[in-house]
């Protein structure tokens, strides 16, 4: 008998132990879209605290990962908005994607001062892809109390591309060109001074 009770009072700690790191990760830790994908959501574990870029956060604890598959197919008139939204204004979340692995080539960033809840940052896909795309997302805690961050990835129509302008014959402008520097404080538009 006494036995029995034991086995049924250390059941809870089993279940934790195996499936407690497993139910803090992001839901779903791997999110796939195709060019028939309307929206797709995910969830991030509950994360707090101080990670600043997220080269300094512990996984999920202070940042979360969720791994981005683009299917081949045809997006030619499609980029991917890719968003985060939280509850408490006070709170700062931001998100960095990077291609094949974390710490891969950088190809989106969002990270906005507080207050706010909300981050997003369009993924340009180019048109056709020929094999499908891998790509490291990670929502990193950068002042913060714990909260769960609401993930969602969505189509839009890209801009109408624009001509560059020019002052006579010498002198030509480009269009502009966003510029990302995940790990600095904030991104800046470079400038000339005469």
């Amino acid at each position: 008998m006494f036995r029995r009770h034991a086995a049924f009072a250390l059941l809870p700690l089993f279940i934790v132990a195996v499936l407690g790191p497993r139910a803090r990760a992001a839901t779903p830790e791997t999110v796939t879209v195709s060019p028939a994908t309307t929206t797709a959501l995910f969830t991030s574990a509950l994360i707090g605290g101080f990670a600043n870029d997220g080269g300094l956060c512990q996984e999920n604890v202070s940042c979360d990962s969720v791994v981005l598959i683009v299917q081949a197919g045809d997006y030619t008139g499609r980029n991917l908005r890719v968003g985060i939204d939280w509850l408490v204004p006070a709170n700062d979340f931001d998100i960095y994607a990077f291609k094949d692995h974390l710490g891969g080539p950088a190809v989106g960033a969002s990270h906005g001062p507080p207050p706010g809840s909300h981050e997003e940052f369009i993924l340009s896909l180019g048109g056709v892809v020929a094999t499908p795309l891998r790509f490291a997302m990670r929502v990193v805690a950068s002042a913060t109390t714990p909260e769960q961050v609401a993930g969602k990835l969505d189509f839009v129509t890209p801009p109408a591309p624009r001509q560059a302008l020019t002052a006579g014959n010498d002198v030509r402008w480009s269009p502009n060109a966003t510029v990302v520097a995940p790990g600095a404080s904030r991104d800046c538009e470079p400038s000339i001074r005469v």
